[in-house]
């Protein structure tokens, strides 16, 4: 299986010849055997553009996933839909809620696009859903006790009840299946990385070969012991299964240098064309 990074954060090493824009976003372009999938959008259509410098054909696309419905995943949905009508787009009607954040003491929206909504090619889903007997997605379906990344307690939803934290039930899970190999694919593991490893051994019976996700591990205000305790303990979560980790997008360099101390080489960063090979 092969993982092409279209957007991140910042440019893979090696990669400084590609003329890539990176975004505060995430877009990964995956093919195996002659499909191809894509999982998110990045915050915007500057994805579609990497996509032409790398060699990718998102023609090939057979459907789009949507890990959940915050701007940076999916801002380049709506220019991408344009391009390519006929292609699906899969995500929990949820999706479209009102999420945003509190920053310094105001309301900053953080969710889709208005125009998202009306897209024809969007295809909303009301929790697990199975493509076929390779792609599937799941949900997590009760509330979590897990603890979650360094910065999800600022994030919120606003709904008829008023504004109240955000519990994430429009966050879902792809699973790609090639033969005996499983690959988990999340955008932010904002439920909670633990919680998420334990609901895919639960429905599957066994550990994802390869986990690809932001684990939400990213502390602007710096890395007291605290903090350090806290990712140090979600990485000895994951050390529990028997999986390969990639991680970045919402997770800095220095989380995954903590993480490292426990993971060692079971855990590896990606950055905007990078090329994954599972």
């Amino acid at each position: 299986m092969k993982i092409t990074v279209l957007m991140e954060n910042t440019k893979g090493i090696g990669r400084e010849a590609f003329p890539c824009v990176c975004e505060h976003g995430l877009s990964l372009y995956i093919e195996w055997g002659d499909r191809s999938l894509l999982s998110d959008a990045g915050a915007s259509e500057a994805f579609l553009n990497n996509a032409g410098h790398l060699g990718v054909d998102l023609s090939r696309v057979e459907a789009v996933f949507l890990s959940h419905g915050h701007y940076d995943h999916g801002g380049g949905l709506e220019a991408f839909a344009h391009r390519y009508p006929d292609i699906p787009i899969f995500m929990q009607a949820s999706a479209l809620g009102h999420f945003c954040r509190l920053q310094e003491g105001r309301e900053r929206y953080i969710g889709l696009s208005e125009q998202t909504a009306g897209l024809p090619s969007l295809r909303l889903l009301d929790g697990t859903f199975r493509l076929d007997s390779e792609v599937s997605v799941f949900v997590r379906e009760e509330e979590s006790q897990e603890e979650r990344g360094t910065e999800d307690r600022g994030l919120l939803v606003r709904d008829q009840g008023g504004l109240r934290p955000d519990a994430f039930y429009h966050e879902q899970y792809l699973v790609l299946e090639e033969g005996a190999k499983k690959v988990l694919i999340s955008g932010c593991a904002h439920n909670g990385i633990a919680t998420i490893m334990k609901e895919f051994r639960r429905r599957f019976g066994c550990d994802p070969d390869a986990v690809i996700s932001g684990f939400h591990l990213r502390s602007k205000n710096g890395y007291n012991e605290s903090k350090r305790q806290l990712i140090r303990s979600m990485a000895a979560e994951l050390a529990k299964y028997e999986s390969c980790y990639y991680t970045g997008h919402c997770t800095d360099e220095t989380a995954i240098e903590i993480m490292g101390e426990v993971l060692g080489e079971r855990l590896q960063p990606f950055r905007c064309a990078d090329v994954l090979l599972i």
